[in-house]
């Protein structure tokens, strides 16, 4: 009922996930993800605990194939489920059940998995995945997002679009972008502005926020200057 991307960023280390669906609010609970651990997305009858626990696992050093081992020995439901992870290493492991709704697959690449199910057709996934490799030299979140762009145009989700979202983890245990965008006509051109707007109204900020080992945040005069510059001059 979905279709979404899970990558590490080769450059800067960075983990994000995108995701798309003819469901409302998609992103609210299909992933997880952590600074330093990974990101796991869970979808198609969607565990949230998939996520929540996966993102734990990785946390405490497992890697993504001993994550996907333990979700699954502990869900007498795995035939319903799809999950995709990738640990702070770029290793990828991911899960279709067999009993997904068709048309349902994943494809891999290094550090990078795209998945669907109630998918249009067969052609979505690779060009998902060929829209994310080919965007390598972009911005991260672009590359994400670019993936996105691509599925849809094949055709996405059979049953239509609704809602869409985009998360980037950085190296702290909360997102240093979390975009979503819960039940709108054009959803991923809704989450292309949203993206826009966070390169100006939301990112500046993450250098001066609290970090576990620098929690009274960041503040000094290049940060000064950019709270004194109107966001439409950034």
């Amino acid at each position: 009922m979905t279709f979404s991307i899970v990558a590490r960023c080769p450059k800067t280390g960075h983990f994000g996930v995108g995701i798309a669906s003819a469901v409302p609010s998609v992103g609210s609970v299909c992933y997880q993800g952590s600074g330093n651990a990974g990101v796991v997305v869970t979808q198609s009858w969607v565990n949230p605990y998939w996520a929540i626990d996966g993102v734990q696992l990785l946390s405490n050093n497992l890697t993504a194939s001993e994550v996907l081992e333990q979700l699954s020995k502990a869900d007498p439901r795995t035939n319903l489920r799809q999950a995709a992870i990738v640990d702070a290493q770029g290793e990828v492991a991911v899960h279709t059940g067999a009993d997904c709704t068709e048309v349902s697959g994943h494809l891999t690449a290094q550090g990078v998995s795209v998945q669907g199910n109630m998918l249009a057709n067969k052609q979505v996934l690779p060009a998902m995945l060929k829209a994310y490799l080919s965007s390598a030299q972009d911005n991260f979140q672009t590359s994400l997002l670019s993936a996105l762009t691509a599925a849809q145009a094949m055709g996405g989700d059979k049953r239509g679009k609704q809602s869409a979202a985009l998360a980037i983890y950085s190296t702290e245990e909360y997102p240093l972008l979390d975009l979503r965008v819960d039940d709108h006509l054009e959803p991923l051109r809704e989450l292309a502005r949203l993206l826009d707007l966070a390169r100006t109204q939301i990112l500046p900020y993450s250098s001066i926020m609290s970090t576990r080992t620098m929690p009274q945040g960041r503040r000094d005069e290049d940060i000064e200057r950019m709270l004194a510059t109107p966001p439409s001059e950034r």
